[in-house]
């Protein structure tokens, strides 16, 4: 279920989304969120 979540995450990523979107989900998930993609 993680790995669908992370792909799910990674293709919602590359569309255009709002700054401010991603701001908040980074600030609310900001150890899973940046272990999950920064060794990508």
């Amino acid at each position: 279920m993680q790995e669908t979540q992370q792909i799910e995450l990674l293709d919602w990523m590359q569309e255009d989304t709002h700054p401010e979107a991603v701001d908040m989900m980074v600030e609310d998930a900001v150890v899973p969120f940046g272990t999950a993609l920064w060794p990508v």
